[in-house]
């Protein structure tokens, strides 16, 4: 009995510490998506320049490949910038994969928005910068709640990068910790794994939830005032 309270103890200890390990990287690198995405967003659906349909077929190329297909050139950029065995690799890395996916789903956002609404804004005085922050972010809450989501989704349930870039078993994420009970060389104990599992899936559970109730919120306010 005291075996068995002694590893549960630790067990609960260790998925504690890589859950905020996967809080932390995830969390920061989905904020740093949306932030680099949502100015991007508003010039491929606002601004004229040369080459923008091309970009929005860039967008949607970079979607059809997977981390794995670049994975060894990626590893290098990480050695080169000492940032291997840091959740900072993580951070960068999520966000640079979920960036594509976010601007393209904002900028057809940002394109049912009237541009009525910022001609409006700009004649009150409001710069671009502030059009976007006080008109196109509240109006598009539902799709860049979408974005979030996805992103955050996308990012907490990789294993390749985190498998890649991690080697301190105190900075390993949530599915790292998860992987590394099954793959146990003679005996696995499932009742640990379902447990980890279960905590694991906690946060997408509740973003679920909380995206739910902000879309009904979203949908019928904002822009009809």
């Amino acid at each position: 009995e005291c075996n068995f309270i002694h590893i549960s103890y630790d067990y609960l200890r260790t998925i504690g510490r890589s859950f905020m390990n996967s809080v932390i990287a995830v969390g920061g690198s989905t904020v740093l998506s949306i932030a680099i995405a949502i100015p991007a967003a508003y010039a491929v659906a606002r601004l004229k320049f040369v080459g923008r349909r091309g970009v929005i077929y860039i967008l949607l190329i970079t979607q059809m490949f997977s981390p794995i297909v670049i994975i060894v050139g990626l590893f290098k950029v990480i050695v080169f910038y000492h940032l291997l065995d840091s959740l900072w690799s993580l951070v960068f890395t999520f966000a640079a994969f979920n960036l594509a996916f976010n601007i393209w789903m904002l900028a057809s956002f940002f394109e049912t928005i009237p541009a009525a609404i910022e001609e409006a804004a700009w004649i009150d005085g409001l710069s671009r910068l502030g059009s976007i922050m006080r008109i196109f972010v509240p109006l598009a809450g539902p799709g860049i709640s979408v974005a979030f989501l996805f992103s955050f989704v996308a990012a907490w349930n990789d294993l390749v990068l985190a498998l890649s870039f991690l080697r301190s078993s105190d900075k390993f994420t949530v599915t790292l910790n998860i992987f590394n009970l099954v793959s146990g060389r003679y005996t696995i104990e499932w009742q640990v794994v379902m447990a980890g599992v279960l905590i694991a899936t906690i946060p997408v559970v509740w973003l679920f939830g909380y995206v739910q109730k902000y879309f009904v919120a979203g949908f019928t306010t904002g822009a009809v005032k």
